[in-house]
Formats: structure tokens, sequence, C-alpha cells
């Protein structure tokens, strides 16, 4: 009995080392392609990517990911809620990454290390937004962006435009972290919609039918800690005498 135990063990160690062996197969040859299609200094073991969500230019966060060595290292993910007077995705980003480096350049501990690379999710121009944030700050960084409509690469160290095929494994590891990138911030925007939701929904009166036609109406989860009680009662559809238990228990 002992020994078929001590044998089952080894037998789990083993698929656990050839599962490990395989990751680190299937990185170094994503990392090494990366590393040659842009020329890059040093292995990309530490790639952090960033998205901007936000509604029709409101309620806007972004998110930070980072993976190391190809696996996502969700302990160090951050979301940022955005307050750019200027609603469009280029001063959202410069916002997240002046943020992010500035916790950096403070020495604070959660930003303490650089990656080797940094992703963004979009075109030429979110590209050009991060490296006039990253020169502000004196840091120079490899820096790709991925557009999603065609997968075109930009970079800072690519003459032109790049598209590889979708076979690449450099491709395959920069579409990962974009698409991590993205369902994260998604995911934390869905999450603040929840939370108001649970809270109109606590309200006498107020039902799914009633929560909804409020945050249709709204379209912005910020927007309805900011309103006047004036305000307030001009959301269509809804009771004056429920609109009042809304604003005060938003408000108490």
């Amino acid at each position: 009995m002992i020994q078929l135990a001590f044998q089952n063990s080894l037998n789990r160690i083993k698929i656990i080392e050839e599962i490990i062996n395989k990751d680190v197969e299937k990185f170094s040859s994503e990392a090494l392609e990366l590393r040659q299609i842009f020329n890059l200094p040093v292995l990309p073991e530490k790639i952090e990517g960033y998205d901007i969500s936000h509604h029709q230019g409101t309620n806007a966060y972004g998110s930070m990911v980072v993976f190391y060595r190809g696996v996502p290292e969700k302990k160090e993910y951050r979301v940022f809620k955005l307050n750019s007077p200027i609603q469009d995705d280029y001063a959202y980003l410069e916002e997240v990454l002046c943020r992010r480096f500035k916790n950096y350049v403070n020495k604070y501990k959660n930003f303490a290390i650089l990656p080797d690379l940094i992703l963004i999710d979009g075109g030429k121009g979110h590209l050009s937004t991060a490296l006039k944030v990253l020169s502000s700050y004196g840091i120079d960084i490899p820096t790709v962006s991925l557009a999603k409509e065609d997968e075109t690469l930009f970079s800072n160290l690519l003459k032109y435009p790049l598209n590889l095929p979708r076979s690449s494994a450099a491709l395959q590891l920069l579409q990962r972290v974009r698409d991590e990138a993205h369902r994260f911030s998604q995911r934390h925007h869905r999450q603040k919609q929840v939370e108001l939701k649970s809270i109109l929904l606590s309200i006498k009166g107020v039902g799914t039918v009633r929560a909804n036609r409020i945050l249709n109406q709204l379209k912005n989860t910020k927007n309805i800690y900011n309103l006047s009680y004036e305000e307030l009662l001009n959301i269509k559809g809804i009771p004056q005498e429920i609109l009042r238990r809304i604003y005060e228990q938003l408000y108490k």
C-alpha cells in the first residue's frame, strides 16, 4: 500500500514536471520570436498590458495586467478609476500610464519593477500616447500596440506597422495579454454596474425593471452619486416618491 502511494506520488510529480516543461518551452518559443522581431535587449519575461473601458466616454476604468514568462500574474493586476476631463481613449490611456509610472518614480512597492515590454490595446495613436508618457518620466521601455480589427502591430522598435501570421507564437502571446487586459477592465466595469444595481434593488419600490430603467438613463454609475435632487427627479418613468427614497439612500 505504501509503495503504491509512493508510486502514485512519483507519477503526479512527473505529470507536473511535464506540464511545467511544456509551459517553459512554449514561453521560450514565444519570447525568442518576440525578441527577434523587435530586437529586444532581453527576453520579455515580464509584460504589462493596458486596456481602457468606458461607456460613451464616461465611467472609465483602465486596467493593467501582468504576464510573467507567458503566465498571468494576477496578484499584480491593477485597475484605475479614471478622471480625465477629456473623454477619449488617448486621454484615459495617458492618465493610466502617468499614474503607473509616477508610482514607479515615487518608489511605491507594488510598482517598483519595470516590465521588459509594454503592450497597449490600440493603434498608432495609442502607441504615441504611451511613448510620450514614458519619455516624460525618462523611462525607456520597448512598447507595442496591437489593434483589434486587423491585429496590426505598431512599435517604437519597428519602422513600419507589422502583421504577423496567425500562427505566430509571438502574436499569440501578445493576443493573450491584450485579451486579458480587456477582460479585466470589462469585468471591473460590470462589477460597478452590479454594485449600483444591488443598492437600487434594496430600496423599497425598486424592482429589476425600475433599476434597469434608471441605469439605462444614467449610462454612468458615477453620475448617480453626483446628481442633485432636482436632477434625480428628471429620470423618466420612476415615481418621484421612489426617486426621493433613492436620493435619501445614496446620500444618507
